[in-house]
């Protein structure tokens, strides 16, 4: 395949030659109303508004609820947001009922007195600011400190004290059932969970899971509703320090250096939840190297939920990659992303994406994919595969590449 040397565009300087090549593609402002399926645009408890500012790779939405405002960066936050406003309406029918009632004054007078005043105020606004995935795998080549060796709690877990009273298993059950991540950094759905938790807890069976109705799914995305039944069940019974411990041994088995996978397993932005969908992944694909170095990758980016959640995403498509059509020898890494090395000759690029556009960055990663495929085959392929959708510039520009894309494998709230 020729290689993109002659034509490659470096920002600032003129273009020596076009291979359908044009303008570049500028930031843009898409419409909720006119990209989202209808139940995820608006519903009886929530609306997205309108304006969705888009650039880098990832769609700002923002939540307009009976709860306030939601700040959802990203394609997958914003399901999980969607489906949090549903199960907060269901917890607070439950929390109305003369039995929830009952159930805190128990807990106010008994032991579980001091879990409930340990319940904070929630904050106004659920913000997380993701990096983009024009820097999602930075820093892959970096080293681990020996520093995180123990398990250390994650900023999305309970206090010891939930735990010991047996409130932190409730709220698991409880968020599984309502399709929820337990472990989400939304403050209002917390506190609601923590509450209801600890009249379950304090209530004698007065208040139970069969009370409440199971939310409708808004999505067959990265929802716990969608989740297999043995994960679910992972989720709901096993306490973090358990789930710490099967993950370890399953890294272990994989043959990922101890260090990093104990990092990794001790990275605070990223939940137990975040942490076994990522293990479980990357466990589809035995004999596939390069595990240390993409868990290194994800270890450096994670900053907030809503980069967690395309370090997920992003795992599950190279893996559907592998398992449905080219199976990976390697997964390496090019201008600091993710990239996996099929047996059948194909450079694989999959990414969590909302949005692509035609960017000289887009440009420079599309050379870079055929030099190395040029390096690595003799008759190279490439494929670049994201979950959301590309623009007609960026089908343009691959298909003059003779680069294959493949988008929409991940649409979750996209009509």
């Amino acid at each position: 395949m020729k290689t993109l040397a002659a034509i490659w565009v470096v920002v600032g300087f003129p273009a020596l030659a076009a291979v359908g090549q044009s303008a570049y593609e500028a930031p843009t402002t898409l419409s909720a109303r006119e990209i989202l399926r209808a139940q995820v645009w608006r519903g009886a408890a929530h609306e997205v508004r309108d304006a969705v500012p888009t650039g880098r790779g990832v769609n700002h939405f923002t939540l307009a609820t009976r709860y306030g405002s939601f700040a959802a960066d990203g394609n997958a936050l914003l399901l999980m947001r969607v489906q949090e406003v549903y199960a907060l309406a269901e917890l607070e029918e439950v929390s109305s009922t003369r039995e929830f009632g009952e159930a805190m004054k128990r807990a106010g007078a008994g032991q579980l007195k001091v879990v409930g005043n340990t319940l904070k105020d929630p904050v106004g606004t659920v913000a997380g600011v993701p990096k983009g995935v024009a820097n999602l795998f930075k820093g892959l080549g970096k080293t681990v400190s020996e520093s995180t060796q123990g398990r250390q709690r994650t900023a999305y877990e309970d206090n010891a004290l939930k735990e010991l009273a047996g409130v932190s298993k409730i709220k698991r059950q409880l968020a599984v059932k309502l399709g929820v991540n337990p472990y989400s950094s939304n403050p209002l759905l917390q506190k609601k969970l923590d509450e209801v938790a600890t009249a379950m807890a304090a209530g004698g069976g007065a208040v139970s899971l069969a009370m409440m109705a199971t939310p409708a799914a808004v999505s067959t995305g990265l929802s716990v509703a969608s989740l297999g039944q043995n994960t679910r069940s992972a989720l709901a019974e096993s306490k973090p320090d358990e789930l710490y411990r099967i993950n370890l041994e399953k890294l272990s088995a994989m043959g990922v250096e101890p260090t990093v996978a104990k990092a990794f397993l001790n990275t605070e932005t990223l939940s137990p939840w975040h942490q076994s969908l990522i293990v479980q992944a990357l466990g589809a694909m035995p004999g596939v190297a390069g595990k240390t170095g993409f868990l290194r990758g994800v270890m450096e980016t994670t900053e907030t939920e809503a980069d967690a959640l395309f370090a997920v995403t992003t795992t599950l498509l190279i893996s559907q990659v592998h398992l449905r059509e080219h199976a990976l020898t390697r997964i390496a890494e090019i201008d600091g992303y993710p990239v996996g090395v099929a047996r059948d000759g194909t450079v694989v690029l999959a990414l969590c994406w909302d949005y692509a556009q035609w960017t000289p960055a887009a440009e420079r990663l599309a050379r870079h994919l055929q030099e190395f495929g040029e390096k690595t085959f003799e008759q190279p392929k490439v494929l670049v595969a994201i979950s959301g959708v590309a623009s007609p510039k960026v089908h343009e520009e691959l298909a003059a590449r003779q680069i294959e894309l493949a988008d929409r494998l991940a649409p979750g709230p996209l009509k």
